[in-house]
């Protein structure tokens, strides 16, 4: 039935609680559906059961049933009979099951054991799920650095460093944005190196970080078997000043017969001729003598994370020394790299959308991404605080 407005000598007054004063239709109406929703929502336990709700974190159909072990939200329960009172309960999982049949839901109320805790057996809720993260592997590339053209991607250090006799010896740090991060070039700049160079310099990418390194643009004098200026890295996460047991190795480059740091030294038999084109001795620490002779060694790389390309952003040790020397002939462009810093520590992979859930065969208060007994599926791609969302109840 409409609500009436009966006109009285009595203020309408709709802010003001009073003896003396009265609601208009519409507040009234307001108020009682307040009351009506309150009334209407389910038996609640405590004060997270209420934010839950409305925060919408769960939707779908529920059951309450006593907890005979200590339960959380979001974590997948079974159903277990118990004789005593002849009453149906649930319970964390004891182990991975050979299949779904006591499966009751997804908890969504943290729960003592002997306390109701209500279960969502159909609808969706997030569920706790074993979290999948990065690898996080020296030598090769990252593409989501090369995505990343911001603090990555093709953009250029803004910090220029040159290695020269005033940086010579001297430790660099770099940062993980384009604004801290490095351009690193030879002592000519935008020209040659010099004659008769004999340079180290180590950059550090900080505490819990490693190095990344975009490799763009390279010439030195090599011959076919002889290198006559040439530069090398040693890479280390504990070593901060890198030595000749700290070999890198990219699969682009070159190892050396001889590692005397004060004379020119031969290239190992991981090529054989000038060209460039065969190189079957799994990489090295020698940057190759230009990008034409890196491409054609790429043709003999299996892995696609490991060839070299002008915008490849390859991910290495915390600490980088790079030791350069030139004889007095001809000298040549030199090198133009970037480096940044990135978080050693491995990130979550976003979930996939579809993936089927069963529980845990590592830890049953958990699900993983599994088909064996799957109880429900991934809806969306977060995976924030170990958990996932899932529609509940469907493989």
């Amino acid at each position: 039935m409409p609500f009436q407005v009966i006109q009285t000598s009595i203020e309408i007054d709709d802010t003001t609680a009073s003896t003396s004063k009265t609601y208009s239709s519409s507040k009234i109406e307001t108020e009682l559906d307040l009351k009506a929703n309150i009334a209407d929502l389910p038996a609640i336990q405590s004060a997270n059961d209420i934010i839950r709700r409305l925060e919408n974190e769960f939707s779908g159909d529920t059951h309450d049933y006593i907890a005979t072990t200590n339960v959380s939200f979001g974590q997948p329960v079974e159903h277990i009979y118990d004789n005593s009172d002849n009453k149906l309960k649930i319970r964390a999982y004891q182990a991975t099951p050979s299949n779904n049949y006591t499966f009751a839901g997804v908890a969504v109320q943290d729960k003592m054991s002997g306390n109701v805790c209500r279960v969502l057996h159909h609808g969706i809720c997030p569920v706790r799920r074993t979290t999948i993260t990065n690898t996080i592997t020296n030598y090769v590339r990252d593409s989501d650095l090369e995505t990343d053209n911001v603090n990555y991607g093709n953009t250029n250090g803004a910090n220029l460093v040159l290695l020269n006799a005033t940086t010579n010896g001297t430790t660099v740090s770099v940062g993980n944005t384009q604004a801290t991060g490095v351009r690193f070039r030879d002592s000519g700049n935008a020209g040659d190196y010099a004659a008769n160079e004999n340079y180290e310099i180590t950059f550090d990418a900080g505490a819990g970080n490693k190095t990344a390194i975009r490799f763009t643009d390279f010439t030195f004098e090599h011959a076919s078997t002889l290198v006559y200026d040439w530069l090398q890295i040693r890479a280390s996460d504990i070593d901060s000043s890198p030595s000749n047991g700290d070999t890198t190795l990219f699969a682009f480059m070159h190892s050396m017969s001889n590692n005397n740091l004060t004379t020119s030294t031969f290239e190992s038999n991981d090529w054989q001729d000038s060209s460039g084109d065969s190189q079957s001795g799994g990489g090295g620490w020698t940057i190759p003598e230009t990008t034409t002779r890196a491409l054609l060694i790429n043709s003999d790389i299996v892995a696609a994370d490991e060839k070299w390309g002008s915008t490849a952003w390859f991910i290495a040790p915390r600490y980088m020394k790079f030791i350069f020397r030139s004889d007095s002939s001809a000298q040549e462009p030199g090198w133009d790299f970037e480096l940044r810093s990135i978080s050693a520590t491995a990130g979550a992979v976003d979930a996939v959308i579809g993936t089927q859930l069963s529980v845990s065969s590592v830890d049953p208060t958990l699900a993983e991404d599994s088909n064996s007994h799957p109880f429900g599926v991934v809806i969306d791609t977060a995976t924030s605080n170990d958990r996932v969302l899932a529609l509940i109840g469907h493989d």
